[in-house]
């Protein structure tokens, strides 16, 4: 009893007594095995989320940066708003903060360009 209190002072993680039974060394060492096992797999994972969490937060600042975008038309200088609306570009530039124009002409100047 004495050197099983003194072996949990010391932070072992097991102890055998002397004589000791081969079955119970051999429980013990495979339950450190998968023990070893399961933290080297909770280190993989945790890498693996730390991997992902960068790979989020760069695709997040990509996301951003495609917000910030603004389909210009080069003729008729107006903006596609949704699908079907434009706007003079001025107007919108008042009221949005940090947009770069995105250049491409829009489907009422391509048609007056080629009916």
């Amino acid at each position: 009893m004495q050197s099983a209190l003194h072996a949990i002072g010391l932070s072992v993680k097991g102890y055998l007594v002397k004589p000791f039974d081969y079955h119970i060394l051999l429980s013990q060492v495979r339950a450190w095995i998968e023990h070893a096992e399961i933290l080297e797999e909770r280190k993989q994972l945790e890498m693996e989320k730390k991997n992902l969490t960068g790979a989020l937060r760069s695709a997040d600042q990509h996301i951003e940066q495609l917000h910030r975008l603004l389909p210009v038309c080069p003729a008729c200088h107006k903006f596609r708003e949704d699908a079907a609306y434009r706007n003079e570009v001025e107007v919108y530039i008042q009221t949005q903060d940090a947009i770069d124009p995105l250049k491409g002409l829009c489907l009422s100047c391509i048609s007056k360009m080629d009916p």
